[in-house]
């Protein structure tokens, strides 16, 4: 956090007119940053259900596959 601060202060000293519109760039950066993050979270989380309910059945199919055959 500081660097970042730091660079700010030191790009308005050294290239004022430059900094001022990288800054003002800055929250739509941000914004894209903060909805892309939000969608991946969201589709991280579906797909981890989507695995978890499969392990369930592969688990649920390999325990009768193991009765099956201890019945045989």
């Amino acid at each position: 956090m500081t660097t970042c601060i730091a660079s700010i202060v030191y790009a308005l000293t050294y290239g004022p007119s430059f900094a001022i519109i990288c800054v003002l760039y800055l929250p739509i950066l941000l914004g894209t940053v903060t909805v892309f993050g939000l969608r991946f979270r969201k589709m991280t989380t579906e797909k981890l259900n989507v695995i978890k309910h499969l392990g369930g059945i592969t688990e649920e199919s390999l325990t009768a596959i193991k009765v099956v055959a201890g019945f045989g």
